[in-house]
This record gives structure tokens, C-alpha cells and sequence, in this order.
């Protein structure tokens, strides 16, 4: 039984790259010392009524952040046989979406402990161990019962960089599995993000508690830079980990980056402390082209959410006195408002028109998305007001700022189910 098993561990040795062979290596490994054979029975361990309620509890916010991403990928997935759920950093699962009978015979249900003890080499328990995603593969399980299926899990970090949950999935070995990978690697990015959002909402909620409107520059001026850059660098993230895990770039030089990426995220944070006024360097300016570049670079990211995107230019050219890297800003914000707002895409067209009357040019963001509520659309540019799960509430506030410091304005008009248009006013040059 013994030599079984080497021949088996030095099979699954050629299969792996770098990082996740060592990795499952000493899973293995760990597994023949203690005494594990092939043929085992998975043996996962249930924790008790009183204390996976004292999970749920301690667990409540990311239970509530991830609930939707998981239902929203269960949605096709599960249609397949795949599980989609939710550990927490001991491995016990808290959360699954998925109909297997005989994954849930395993230990594959809320409560359950998956740690390597119990289940051999495995997801959850290597995620965990490793704090990096980690693709077992139908013939890397050490029981055999598993390896019809393609374990995946994905770490999900504090914002003290703390591992605090998992994000995990079991695939049927015959189903594509990279596109429920490469799903579910967004969605660990995307609740991360919600989570340290919903961190700083609560942080700038107390402020504005406790200081007067004084301190509403400072909040803006730190926020402004915070809230774009920090949506740049989770789409950077989550477009380094879909090329690792297809391989099209190596695990040491997409680690390299998304280290590089964590270092920024902690110099926004220090920026934040910081009392410095922002600059407005103000110059004559060729509108279509600030945003004909702004579209191409959103584009890959409407791709990915399936929205179209439309450029209707102005056929008068449109000459204005901005600061543009500062209307980058607003208009990036609607951009990225509107494909959110799409969730099962949609169309986003964008305008430019000319008002000779008033001397304005109105360049005009409109979606095909839910819309909002006729109660809700007066509220929509008060700091801290956000409807989106994703959002800070900070976003359609300083835009409006920074169109009001041009001599512009932003109005809004929406139809509930049927769509949000944005009009952004700016006076143009004689």
C-alpha cells in the first residue's frame, strides 16, 4: 500500500506548476505521515449548534457582503452540479450554493470542518494554509472519492491583510472549469473591496459626527484620490489573478505585481491621514479627446460586465477651460456607476451636444440598468448616500464638486426599470 501511494504522489508531482505543486506536495506528504490512504473516506467534523451560531454571528458582515456574489454565480453554476460557498478562516464552511448529494454526504454542508486532518489534500485547507488561491485538480486530491471534482478556493483578506474567509467551489471534472475559476477569483477581489469600503464608510460617518463642515475638504481631498485609484487597482488585481490562473503570465511575476499593488493600497491609507490640498491645474482643453481616451480605457472592463459602449461626439468641436485630470474623475465615476448599475448588462451610451444658448456643452451619461426609485433620485449626490453594495457614497458627491468648481452642474433623470441618465453641464469657450 505504501509503494501505492508513492507512485501516486510522484504522478501528481509532474502535474502542478511551481507554487501549487510544493504546495500540494507537502499536502500530500502530510497526509502519508499521518497514516491516510488513498481509499479513505473523508471524515470532516461537524462543530456544534451553539458555537457555528457564534460563527454566523461573528461572521455576519461578510456573510452579508458575499451572500449576493455567491447567489449571483450559483445562478448558472449550479446548474452544472458545481458548489459555490463560503468558509471561514478555521475552514469551517459557513455558507453553499449547490445541489450534490454526494458532496454534501462528504461534508460538503454549513457547519463543517474542512481542514486537511479531516479531508486529505483539499481547497479550503490549503487556501487557508497558503493564503493564496489554490486549483486542486481531479487527480491532485489525495482520496480518490474526490477526484471527479476541481476543488478551487480564493483567499478573502481585512483590511489589515488578516485572512478572514474563503471563497470556495467544487466543479465537476468535465465542466470548463477556468470560467467558474476565473468568476469566482473577481468575486474574492470584489468583496474584499466592499468589505474595506464599508470600513471606511463607517470611519467617515464618525468623523462627520464629530467635526464640522471644515473637515469636509479634507474628506474629499483624501477621498478623491482614494476611491478611483482604489477601483484601478482592484480591476488590476483581479486581471493579474484570471492570468495566472490561465497561465498567461508566471505565479512569481503576478505576485511580484500584486504585492506592488498591496503597497499602494497602504499608501492611500497613509495618504488619507493627510491634510494637503488638492491642485487644479486649469487649461484650455479638448473635451473629445479626454474622452475618447477615457472610453478606451474603460472598455475592457464594460467587456467584462457584457456592456456596450457608445461614443456619440459632438460634431462641433468642444473647447473648455478644466482641469481635466480632474473631470477624469467625474467622468470615470459615471462610467463605472453605470455598469454597475447594468448587473445583467446592458448598453451605455455616451453623448456630447452642444446648448449655444446657454454656452454649455452637455455630455450626457446614459444606461439600460434598473434605475432609481423616484423617492431615492434627490438623495443621489449627498456624501455618504450609496444604494450600491459596492459603493462608498463618495463618489457622485465629489464629482458634482469638482463639475460645480468648473461653473457646471450634474443633473439626473431616471426611469425605475428602464434606465439612469446623467447630464454633466460645462461652459465652453467663446
Amino acid at each position: 500500500m505504501e509503494k501505492k501511494k508513492e507512485v501516486e504522489f510522484v504522478r501528481v508531482r509532474s502535474c502542478q506548476n511551481e507554487l501549487s505543486k510544493s504546495s500540494i506536495d507537502q499536502s500530500w506528504s502530510r497526509c502519508i505521515q499521518n497514516a491516510m490512504i488513498s481509499s479513505d473516506m473523508p471524515n470532516a467534523s461537524k462543530v456544534s449548534s451553539q458555537r457555528f451560531s457564534h460563527m454566523l454571528e461573528d461572521n455576519r458582515d461578510i456573510l452579508k457582503t458575499a451572500h449576493p456574489y455567491i447567489k449571483m454565480l450559483s445562478a448558472t453554476a449550479t446548474k452544472c452540479g458545481v458548489l459555490i460557498g463560503l468558509s471561514n478562516e478555521e475552514g469551517v464552511i459557513l455558507y453553499i450554493e449547490g445541489n450534490s448529494p454526494q458532496l454534501r454526504e462528504l461534508g460538503y454542508e454549513r457547519g463543517y470542518i474542512h481542514q486537511e486532518a479531516y479531508m486529505g489534500t483539499n481547497a479550503i485547507g490549503l487556501c487557508i494554509e497558503t493564503g493564496k488561491s489554490i486549483i486542486i485538480r481531479p487527480e491532485e486530491h489525495f482520496l480518490e472519492i474526490l477526484r471527479n471534482w476541481v476543488g478551487f478556493a480564493a483567499p478573502i483578506y481585512s483590511s489589515d491583510d488578516k485572512l478572514i474567509a474563503t471563497i470556495f467551489s467544487m466543479i465537476p471534472s468535465k465542466t470548463n472549469y477556468r470560467v467558474v475559476i476565473g468568476a469566482i477569483s473577481v468575486a474574492a477581489m470584489s468583496i474584499e473591496r466592499q468589505l474595506q469600503l464599508s470600513k471606511e464608510k463607517s470611519m467617515l460617518l464618525n468623523i462627520q459626527e464629530k467635526m464640522h463642515q471644515a473637515q469636509a475638504g479634507i474628506i474629499e481631498a483624501s477621498s478623491i484620490v482614494s476611491h478611483d485609484v482604489r477601483n484601478a487597482l482592484c480591476n488590476i488585481s483581479a486581471y493579474i489573478q484570471l492570468l495566472q490562473l490561465e497561465g498567461s503570465i508566471d505565479c512569481y511575476r503576478g505576485n511580484r505585481i500584486l504585492k506592488e499593488i498591496v503597497w499602494v493600497n497602504r499608501l492611500l491609507d497613509d495618504f488619507k491621514k493627510l491634510t494637503v490640498r488638492r491642485l487644479e491645474k486649469v487649461s484650455i482643453q479638448s473635451l473629445d479627446k479626454g474622452l475618447e481616451s477615457l472610453i478606451h480605457i474603460t472598455e475592457p472592463k464594460a467587456e467584462l460586465n457584457n456592456v456596450r459602449l457608445i461614443y456619440k461626439p459632438c460634431k462641433r468641436k468642444s473647447l473648455i477651460r478644466a482641469d481635466m485630470n480632474a473631470l477624469h474623475h467625474v467622468f470615470i465615476n459615471l462610467i463605472e456607476n453605470a455598469i454597475q448599475a447594468m448587473e445583467a448588462g446592458g448598453t451605455l451610451t455616451i453623448e456630447v451636444k452642444i446648448d449655444p444658448i446657454a454656452h454649455e456643452v452637455l455630455i450626457s451619461f446614459q444606461d439600460t440598468g434598473s434605475g432609481i426609485p423616484s423617492d431615492k433620485i434627490d438623495q443621489v449626490f449627498k456624501m455618504l448616500y450609496t444604494t450600491k453594495r459596492s459603493g462608498s457614497g463618495l463618489g457622485l458627491h465629489i464629482s458634482r464638486s469638482i463639475v460645480n468648481s468648473h461653473g457646471g452642474s450634474i443633473e439626473v433623470e431616471s426611469v425605475e426599470g428602464e434606465g439612469t441618465v446623467f447630464i454633466v453641464r460645462l461652459p465652453i469657450i467663446q
